[in-house]
């Protein structure tokens, strides 16, 4: 009786399943109106494209975004402290060894990334040095 009841619940659950996956795939346009209107094109917002050239050993600050303002004296050792978390993780995650369910860490891996933030950290100090920042 059991059986019966967990097929049948599997058979449902089955079934939910099936019609949600198929409900992603109906178009949910409104009908068409009676009469045809005019239809209003939305106006583009104009495109602003920046010269990709500079004079000079490296690009302006501002080609860092939001990093643009930072001093090249907070950037440096905060690639450094960068490169030693991803450095520390990733020898602490055992990369040589057989991977299994037990021996990953999901933090370790994670704070692996850490090494090419602290290049790209390590870049954006190089060229706000290069620019007296």
């Amino acid at each position: 009786r059991f059986l019966l009841i967990c097929r049948s619940t599997m058979a449902r659950f089955a079934l939910l399943a099936l019609l949600t996956g198929a409900a992603a795939f109906v178009s949910k346009r409104a009908p068409l109106p009676a009469r045809r209107v005019a239809a209003r094109r939305p106006t583009r917002a104009a495109m602003v494209m920046e010269d990709t050239y500079w004079e000079g050993e490296a690009p302006p600050s501002y080609v860092l975004g939001n990093l643009a303002n930072a001093p090249s004296g907070l950037l440096g050792p905060m690639s450094g402290i960068f490169l030693l978390v991803g450095l520390y993780c990733v020898s602490a995650s055992q990369l040589g060894a057989p991977l299994t369910a037990a021996t990953v860490n999901p933090f370790y891996i994670a704070g692996s990334l850490c090494v090419p933030v602290s290049w790209g950290l390590h870049v954006a100090a190089w060229i706000q040095k290069k620019n007296d920042m």
